[in-house]
Protein backbone atom coordinates (compact mmCIF):
# COMPACT_ATOMS: atom_id res chain seq x y z
CA UNK A 1 0.00 0.00 0.00
CA UNK A 2 3.07 2.03 0.48
CA UNK A 3 4.20 2.30 -3.44
CA UNK A 4 0.72 2.93 -4.17
CA UNK A 5 0.88 6.08 -2.36
CA UNK A 6 3.99 6.98 -3.80
CA UNK A 7 2.83 6.12 -7.18
CA UNK A 8 -0.47 8.62 -6.60
CA UNK A 9 2.15 11.00 -5.21
CA UNK A 10 4.26 10.74 -8.40
CA UNK A 11 1.51 10.99 -10.54
CA UNK A 12 -0.27 14.34 -8.84
CA UNK A 13 3.51 16.00 -9.49
CA UNK A 14 3.94 15.00 -13.00
CA UNK A 15 0.47 15.18 -14.23
CA UNK A 16 -1.26 18.17 -15.71
CA UNK A 17 -4.15 18.97 -13.07
CA UNK A 18 -6.94 17.54 -14.23
CA UNK A 19 -8.78 13.78 -13.71
CA UNK A 20 -8.01 12.88 -17.42
CA UNK A 21 -4.46 13.52 -17.72
CA UNK A 22 -3.84 12.30 -14.34
CA UNK A 23 -5.76 8.94 -14.83
CA UNK A 24 -3.89 8.72 -18.26
CA UNK A 25 -0.48 8.91 -16.64
CA UNK A 26 -1.79 6.79 -13.98
CA UNK A 27 -2.88 4.09 -17.02
CA UNK A 28 0.56 4.48 -18.55
CA UNK A 29 3.02 4.01 -15.73
CA UNK A 30 1.24 0.66 -14.76
CA UNK A 31 0.33 -0.76 -17.87
CA UNK A 32 3.13 0.67 -20.18
CA UNK A 33 0.20 1.73 -22.64
CA UNK A 34 -2.09 4.25 -23.28
CA UNK A 35 -5.51 3.83 -22.22
CA UNK A 36 -8.23 3.23 -24.63
CA UNK A 37 -11.66 6.03 -25.05
CA UNK A 38 -13.54 3.18 -22.64
CA UNK A 39 -11.54 2.57 -20.38
CA UNK A 40 -10.79 6.75 -20.16
CA UNK A 41 -14.10 6.62 -19.63
CA UNK A 42 -14.61 4.19 -16.60
CA UNK A 43 -11.11 5.81 -15.40
CA UNK A 44 -12.80 9.11 -14.87
CA UNK A 45 -16.15 8.09 -13.29
CA UNK A 46 -14.36 5.97 -11.29
CA UNK A 47 -12.53 8.71 -9.89
CA UNK A 48 -15.64 10.92 -10.02
CA UNK A 49 -17.43 8.36 -7.48
CA UNK A 50 -14.72 8.00 -5.33
CA UNK A 51 -14.03 11.53 -4.59
CA UNK A 52 -17.32 12.45 -3.71
CA UNK A 53 -17.33 8.92 -1.66
CA UNK A 54 -14.27 10.29 -0.20
CA UNK A 55 -15.89 13.84 0.54
CA UNK A 56 -19.31 12.33 2.05
CA UNK A 57 -17.52 9.48 4.22
CA UNK A 58 -14.47 11.09 5.53
CA UNK A 59 -15.12 14.76 5.52
CA UNK A 60 -12.08 15.92 7.50
CA UNK A 61 -10.27 14.22 4.50
CA UNK A 62 -7.93 17.84 2.97
CA UNK A 63 -7.30 15.79 -0.25
CA UNK A 64 -10.37 13.67 -1.55
CA UNK A 65 -9.16 14.06 -5.16
CA UNK A 66 -5.64 12.71 -3.84
CA UNK A 67 -7.12 9.71 -1.87
CA UNK A 68 -9.31 8.83 -5.03
CA UNK A 69 -6.27 8.66 -7.05
CA UNK A 70 -4.24 6.17 -4.71
CA UNK A 71 -7.48 3.91 -4.67
CA UNK A 72 -7.44 4.35 -8.59
CA UNK A 73 -3.98 3.19 -8.65
CA UNK A 74 -4.41 0.44 -5.84
CA UNK A 75 -6.98 -1.12 -8.26
CA UNK A 76 -4.77 -1.10 -11.07
CA UNK A 77 -1.98 -2.24 -9.37
CA UNK A 78 -4.22 -5.14 -8.03
CA UNK A 79 -5.81 -5.61 -11.87
CA UNK A 80 -5.37 -9.28 -13.70
CA UNK A 81 -3.72 -6.80 -16.26
CA UNK A 82 -0.71 -5.77 -14.09
CA UNK A 83 -0.70 -9.13 -12.06
CA UNK A 84 -0.65 -11.47 -15.23
CA UNK A 85 1.07 -11.00 -18.91
CA UNK A 86 -0.32 -12.71 -21.92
Amino acid sequence: IRHVGGLAQRVKAEADDTPAARFALAWRLVFGRKPSGTEIQAGLKFLENETASVRSSSPKDAQPALTALTHLCHALVSSNGFLYVD
